[in-house]
């Protein structure tokens, strides 16, 4: 059997207490390839690092191969592959696996590393988007200062018909 690296699938559903081991070990049975890794997701999650919201059931998977059989590369290309898991289940248990897109390089850092800069970044965007709205109000402040200068010059050109009062642009 002839092999890729390097591939990636999405697992839209899976139930919350599988385990990267059971995951690794079905592909493995069913000799779909080597998965180098999994990243699990909420179903419904909101961007940052909020906790879900109430128990979860299922969740979602990411896993990566640093083997993948070419008819498992071929058939989440080409379709929806169900993929039939018997090792886990005792019942006509299957996963639906798509590719994925847009896979996440593996990193050198640790998973608590890594929350902990996006943490740092999400609360420097918080302070960007107070600065940002500080910064809007200073420019409307300054625009209605403005307007105001303008009013002032024009009359005082409206009583002295000799000076010359230049057009000012407004936002």
């Amino acid at each position: 059997m002839t092999t890729t690296t390097n591939f990636s699938i999405y697992i839209p559903s899976i139930r919350q207490d599988t385990t990267v081991k059971d995951i690794t070990d079905e592909f493995r049975f069913a000799n779909l390839g080597e998965v180098l890794r999994v990243d699990f997701t909420p179903i419904v999650k909101k961007r940052g690092f909020a906790k879900p919201i109430g128990e979860q059931i299922y969740k979602s998977a990411f896993v990566h191969f640093s083997v993948a059989a070419p008819h498992l590369i071929a058939g989440v290309q080409n379709e929806t592959y169900k993929f039939y898991y018997p090792q886990h289940c005792y019942r006509n248990c299957y996963w639906i696996l798509l590719e994925n897109f847009a896979p996440i390089e593996t990193t050198h850092m640790n998973i608590h590393q890594v929350v902990d800069n996006c943490r740092f970044l999400e609360e420097k965007v918080e302070e960007q988007d107070k600065t940002i709205e500080s910064l809007r109000q200073y420019i409307h402040y300054i625009l209605a200062d403005l307007n105001t200068v303008k009013n002032v010059l024009h009359n005082m050109a409206d009583a002295n018909d000799n000076v010359d009062v230049p057009e000012l642009e407004s936002s």
